[in-house]
């Protein structure tokens, strides 16, 4: 089955990504992210070449949720699983000794339900979704309470949303809008207090073509987003897409002039994920068969 980032189609023509853009200065309480040292690696071109390594003997553990499983989500306390089903809702499992997992119940959510994150402490999880996300009370989800879905984070427009990252005060919640090009910013602090409507969504980030991955940085201060295809790249470079640094302070108050750089990432960027000290960034270019890792 093919997840909504592999179904969609290859762009025709050659992007090409500037290298680093120095972000402006002068912006009250903002700093640039420091500048790189030392001679940068060659990126990868598209290719399907990859490394050869032993594989593990044997499956470990294995559960069968059905309804093409795309997201999973683990509450700190590593006691329950939450997986999301693009066709049929969020699977919620118990887990117990080693890896044995427990059926708990099905939230049935209507939509295409995709990347899921949870709110540090745990105590809400976002869904990709649509135009935004869904958001779920974990307690409630946990323990079979009736109506654990507590509202939507809409933006007024887009589509194929794919991935969330909520800050580590629950204050905003960013989601990839894949097939709009675009990450759409909601104020989650907002929808919790004062109920889920129009006023939560802030505004919209530009990104290339194929926004799909998003990762927070540990001191919350920087957002990470991949883009498949990125309309900068220079010419010859087929195929390569993009790495952006996102201002969270400034996407909080104009998500529009809120990138503050842009690299280039080998061929079809998808999923990043920040090292614990945040010195790294770490990135699938799939088209590339490669692991990249950016020093932040």
């Amino acid at each position: 089955m093919c997840s909504s980032d592999l179904a969609r189609p290859a762009h025709p023509a050659s992007r090409s990504v500037s290298g680093y853009r120095a972000p402006a200065t002068g912006a009250a309480g903002l700093a640039a992210p420091p500048a790189a040292t030392g001679a940068p690696a060659q990126l990868p071109g598209c290719t399907t070449v990859a490394a050869s390594a032993r594989y593990l003997p044997a499956t470990r553990a294995m559960v069968r949720v059905g309804g093409e499983p795309f997201g999973v989500a683990v509450t700190p306390d590593g006691r329950y699983v939450f997986v999301s089903r693009a066709t049929s809702g969020v699977q919620v499992y118990r887990a117990g000794r080693g890896l044995a997992l427990t059926w708990v119940r099905s939230v049935t959510v209507p939509g295409t339900l995709l990347g899921e994150a949870l709110t540090s402490g745990g105590r809400y999880l976002l869904v990709a979704s649509d135009r935004g996300a869904v958001v779920i009370d974990v307690a409630a989800a946990e323990q079979g309470r009736p109506h654990p879905v507590l509202g939507t984070l809409s933006a007024p427009r887009g589509m194929g949303a794919i991935e969330v990252a909520v800050t580590h005060n629950s204050q905003l919640a960013f989601v990839s809008l894949e097939y709009s090009d675009d990450i759409a910013v909601f104020r989650l602090g907002r929808a919790l207090a004062s109920g889920f409507g129009p006023a939560d969504y802030a505004g919209s980030i530009p990104q290339g073509e194929a926004v799909v991955g998003l990762a927070l940085s540990p001191d919350g201060r920087w957002l990470y987003a991949t883009s498949e295809l990125d309309p900068g790249v220079a010419a010859g470079r087929t195929g390569q897409g993009s790495l952006s640094v996102i201002s969270v302070p400034r996407a909080a108050a104009d998500p529009a002039h809120s990138v503050l750089a842009t690299v280039a990432a080998g061929c079809q960027p998808v999923r990043v994920v920040t090292s614990a000290d945040g010195t790294v960034v770490w990135v699938t270019a799939r088209g590339s068969n490669t692991l990249l890792g950016f020093s932040t």
